[in-house]
């Protein structure tokens, strides 16, 4: 073996072991330009794509097509690389000059099924996975991704099959994987599904209500105490979700299930006893423009119980959540691009009336207000049909109703709180370790650290020292050539 055959070898292997910095470090400019091979230039640009930095990436495998125009794996990850850019038509572009290379190599099929799926063109989507299929039928990710569109289609059956064809190619493993448990939870729910035609109906339903509930913008901010600022901050800890149970507002989760009548948080008499139904993980936000709010600081911007001492942080949105799905990619050593759609997406509060009208309130969303108060009507029809058949019954029998329910029932509000413009990141937790805090008690998962998001500080008007605390932020996040614009607050709070 000779030394260069030595190289590739070792950075390969460094690749399967996920050792990325180190390849970086053996790949030096001098080593790629001494050898002037567009193998190890790719190895090279793998390992940038790897870590997240998608430009260096791009800039090394253009320096990998002019050694070798003919690598069809440096196309295919231009092609990952540009449809994580949303560059759809550059993306489509590299990966047909893949397959023209290589016309048996499945990923960029893979890839373009991908293009097509993020358009929601998934008839397409599914025309590409399934000749990935017919190329390597023995790869997984094929199938995992022929689910995803599927029911998007609500071919039901079919998405099925091909969860399950997923989960028997992949039992052999020893490795688990982030997809595992959701695909595990899709089969579930499609075989209720196949197996009830009045839950499939709510369940489409609910599904519209989210779509429908979807918030896009640029950033987001979050109120919080100055202990929790500084864990975030200064300690670099990981953002937190806490299960809608142990959320500070009794009474949250209940408008919904008071629009449909459903007695779930009560009981129909004192010796009825409720069964317990797991809700999620609720991330509560608002929009920047409120990063700094009287009423807010009285409510949420508290440290222990004082209010408007605490902290409201600016984050960036898009960049949150493609943090939580980098993390949470079911393989992060492939570049076929296997899908993880799990429900990492931020949505609007819809604020309820509960006069005689049947009236729903979505502040920055106003013409949803119509379809979502249609949406709302037809819901409470539905779910009559689920009315117990004897008098004792109660619906908290209905497990699945209700925790099919408590997907969208955190996106409701009485309508006395509209002022505060709420947006919510609803996560069912699959993924995640359940982390269980037995003082309190109370459960919580864990996202990503969000140093690296922050795109403003904004400190409570009444909190003591406030030019410190600035400061401490400052450099704490320049280190890392960090600099969000910090902010402190002279509302006039009294």
């Amino acid at each position: 073996m000779d030394e260069l055959e030595k190289l590739l070898l070792d950075t390969r292997q460094l690749n399967e072991k996920g050792e990325y910095e180190k390849i970086i470090e053996l790949l030096s400019n001098s080593i790629l330009e001494i050898n002037n091979n567009d193998n190890l230039y790719f190895e090279s640009a793998l390992a940038y794509y790897r870590l997240g930095k998608y430009d260096i990436a791009d800039s090394v495998l253009d320096k990998t097509l002019l050694l070798n125009p003919q690598n069809s794996a440096a196309y295919n990850l231009k092609g990952i690389i540009y449809m994580l850019k949303k560059d759809y038509e550059k993306s489509f572009q590299f990966y047909t000059r893949a397959i023209e290379i290589e016309p048996s190599y499945a990923s960029p099929h893979i890839g373009i099924g991908n293009t097509y799926y993020d358009q929601k063109f998934y008839d397409k989507a599914i025309e590409f996975y399934k000749k990935a299929v017919e190329l390597d039928s023995a790869y997984a990710g094929s199938y995992f991704n022929l689910g995803l569109a599927y029911y998007n289609c609500k071919d039901y059956q079919n998405s099925l099959v091909n969860y399950e064809k997923y989960i028997e190619l992949i039992s052999s493993s020893t490795t688990a994987s982030n997809s595992d448990s959701f695909v595990h939870e899709k089969i579930n729910e499609l075989k209720k599904f196949l197996g009830n035609e009045k839950y499939k109906d709510i369940s489409e339903l609910v599904n519209k209500i989210k779509e429908l509930l979807i918030f896009k913008d640029e950033s987001i901010t979050h109120y919080t105490g100055l202990t929790a600022a500084k864990a975030l901050i200064l300690d670099n800890s990981k953002f937190r979700l806490s299960e809608g149970a142990f959320l500070n507002d009794t009474s949250e989760g209940r408008e919904l299930f008071r629009h449909l009548a459903i007695p779930v948080s009560k009981k129909f008499q004192d010796t009825e006893s409720i069964l317990f139904a797991q809700k999620p993980f609720i991330g509560s936000f608002v929009t920047e423009t409120k990063h700094d709010d009287l009423t807010l600081w009285r409510m949420y911007g508290k440290e222990e119980k004082d209010e408007a001492k605490g902290c409201a942080i600016t984050i960036d949105m898009e960049s949150l959540l493609k943090s939580i799905k980098d993390m949470l990619t079911s393989d992060s050593s492939n570049t076929d691009s296997t899908r993880i759609d799990g429900e990492y997406t931020f949505y609007r509060v819809a604020y309820r009336k509960s006069d005689q009208e049947v009236k729903f309130v979505i502040p920055g969303a106003e013409d949803k207000e119509t379809t979502l108060k249609n949406y709302m009507i037809e819901l409470a029809k539905k779910v009559k049909k689920f009315t117990p058949t004897k008098a004792e019954e109660t619906y908290s029998e209905n497990k699945d109703l209700i925790e099919r329910l408590n997907e969208i029932a955190y996106l409701f509000k009485s309508v006395e709180y509209q002022h505060e413009n709420e947006i919510r990141l609803v996560v069912d937790g699959i993924e995640f370790e359940k982390v269980i805090d037995k003082l309190l008690p109370k459960v919580y998962i864990e996202l990503v650290p969000i140093r690296s998001l922050i795109k403003k500080i904004t400190l409570g008007p009444k909190i003591e020292k406030a030019e410190e605390w600035a400061a401490a932020f400052y450099y704490s996040l320049e280190k890392d050539g960090l600099q969000p614009c910090i902010h402190i607050s002279h509302l006039p709070y009294k």
